[in-house]
């Protein structure tokens, strides 16, 4: 499954200069094909509104250069997630009165962007 952090740096790789629009679709295409299907919310809004602007662009109603000034601006409106070793734990054994515990660490995704939503 493709990733938000795959998206974001071949985004960047196009408007950057280095890799072309045609290649950036064709990449883009195949790897967002079956986005609905995904759980990750924040990738499906990024992937959409890649795809309205492509498709804006496509079918004559946003010149290249908009293209990518707004695409600059999803890139920009991206969501950061860090990861943060979050404290769970796990019941060892236990009974109705004493209970031991073992810390399991694992890592929580943690959403520090100020914007919720693509424009």
């Amino acid at each position: 499954m493709i990733s938000s952090t795959e998206v974001q740096n071949r985004l960047a790789d196009f408007l950057a200069g280095n890799s072309s629009l045609d290649d950036f679709e064709d990449w883009f295409v195949k790897q967002s094909w079956d986005v609905h299907k995904f759980q990750d919310f924040d990738l499906q809004r990024l992937i959409f509104a890649i795809e309205l602007r492509l498709s804006e662009h496509s079918s004559g109603h946003l010149p290249e250069d908009a293209l990518r000034e707004d695409l600059r601006r999803v890139l920009q409106r991206v969501p950061l997630k860090v990861g943060v070793l979050a404290d769970a734990v796990s019941v060892q054994s236990g009974t109705s009165s004493s209970a031991s515990f073992r810390p399991v660490p694992r890592i929580q995704p943690v959403d520090i962007s100020p914007v919720k939503a693509f424009v």
